[in-house]
């Protein structure tokens, strides 16, 4: 039975985030999955894409092991493993250019985490914990920088973090926290502009979502109205994303929020139907993270642009992978589309790192 156009338009629209129109057809934006979980492997993660390559954390199945850096080109096979020597345990959350961010610790580090980069090997890495501070993490980075938390000790038992931007050196850390605040990190960056999240005080679910341009004095408040707790997890070009909760605690109650700059510039993407959402991660354009509502088993990965109506539940193309995945969740986009995150089956320990990659396919123009 032929179909007729109306029909068309909406089978594909319910997997697509796009349609491109061309006299006599009609193609859609959808996406073909690739499991990057590793051989050897017990679970993986991945948290950052940057053209075609992929940055993540695995646990190696044997006994005792802890979790190591990795770094994927595509596919499970391409896997590079990061874990430099001497570390205990390393994490790969970000890239900066050609490079690949995280943190380890180990004997190397005197069992203190530190602030780490590669350059596509383990043997590459380098250390860029900055003097004078207790510990250190990159989470993200530019082209030039990147950006994480440091931790300062004010008593013997009081530690706090400070959000930090790095230009490629230990001795180029830069303390972004804000004065008066309790606790503050960074999270993201782009351009000239950071973002992240900081504590008004000690009290647990007391976040703001925060903007810098460079400096602890230029911080801009982006915690909206109406919200109790925000935090900014990404940006790109004057796009931020993050979430925020309406009511504590916050498990449970968050919404993924779109921000343009100021808090009252703020998007909720929660979608209808959905008790709870989170943006991790966006291309400006795109936004992408995870979302819940009472008829799943578990947790959907998402794609947004730029509004809550134009949700994409990217779980239905990942349903149909081995082992039958029961939840997942996308916490990155690059420029060209490609999405990363995870994906699990509801057993212990089950995380898989996930690759989506967009393609256009036809559908026919009757």
């Amino acid at each position: 039975m032929m179909l007729n156009r109306t029909v068309l338009l909406a089978l594909a629209a319910a997997l697509t985030f796009r349609l491109i129109i061309m006299p006599g057809s009609v193609f859609a934006v959808t996406y073909s999955v690739t499991l990057l979980h590793p051989s050897g492997f017990t679970f993986s993660s991945s948290s950052f894409v940057s053209g075609g390559s992929q940055v993540g954390t695995g646990l190696p199945s044997t006994p005792g092991s802890n979790t190591h850096a990795l770094l994927w080109h595509g596919t499970a096979a391409s896997m590079v493993d990061l874990h430099p020597t001497g570390f205990t345990t390393s994490q790969a959350l970000g890239t900066s250019g050609s490079q690949q961010l995280g943190w380890g610790y180990g004997s190397a580090t005197g069992g203190k985490s530190h602030a780490l980069m590669w350059n596509g090997s383990a043997a590459s890495v380098t250390d860029l914990h900055p003097a004078g501070y207790l510990s250190s993490q990159l989470y993200a980075g530019s082209d030039t920088s990147q950006v994480g938390n440091a931790n300062v000790s004010v008593s013997v038992s009081d530690v706090r973090s400070h959000a930090m931007i790095w230009t490629g050196t230990a001795a180029s850390a830069l303390d972004l926290h804000p004065p008066g605040l309790f606790d503050s990190v960074a999270t993201g960056i782009s351009g000239d502009a950071e973002v992240g999240y900081g504590s008004m005080t000690s009290a647990v679910s007391d976040d703001h979502a925060l903007l810098w341009h460079g400096s602890a004095a230029s911080v801009v408040d982006l915690n909206p109205a109406g919200f109790v707790d925000s935090q900014a997890t990404g940006m790109a070009g004057d796009t931020q994303v993050g979430y925020g909760a309406t009511t504590t605690p916050v498990f449970g109650h968050e919404h993924g929020l779109l921000w343009h700059g100021s808090a009252a510039s703020v998007v909720d993407l929660t979608p209808a139907g959905f008790t709870r959402s989170i943006a991790y991660g966006t291309s400006g354009e795109n936004q992408v993270g995870m979302g819940y509502h009472p008829g799943d088993i578990g947790t959907h990965a998402l794609l947004w642009h730029g509004t809550a109506d134009s949700a994409v539940d990217l779980h239905a193309f990942v349903i149909a992978l081995n082992p039958a995945f029961t939840f997942s969740s996308a916490i990155a986009i690059a420029d060209n589309g490609s999405i990363v995150g995870t994906a699990g089956d509801g057993s212990f320990n089950s995380r898989y790192a996930i690759l989506w990659t967009p393609c256009l396919s036809r559908v026919r123009w009757p």
